[in-house]
């Protein structure tokens, strides 16, 4: 499954697939950056470096295109 998130106010979208779901169903409700690692790293066969680079990026994304904001 993919989801397809739209600024229609801008235009600017990006699609989430594979563990971008996993990440994106995960903050939907208040989560730590330290949760969202620990939980990938159980279910994915992912080393602990490649997890922490790929969570930041797509958190950093997200909040690029302004579809979610830090706290």
């Amino acid at each position: 499954g993919e989801k397809v998130m739209i600024d229609f106010a801008t235009g600017k979208y990006f699609m989430i697939k594979g563990v971008g779901n996993d990440i994106w169903d995960m903050i939907q409700a208040p989560v730590t950056y330290g949760e969202i690692v620990e939980k990938l790293l159980s279910e994915y066969d992912v080393s602990e470096e490649e997890c922490n680079t790929s969570v930041t990026n797509f958190l950093n994304k997200l909040t690029e295109l302004n579809f979610v904001s830090v706290e």
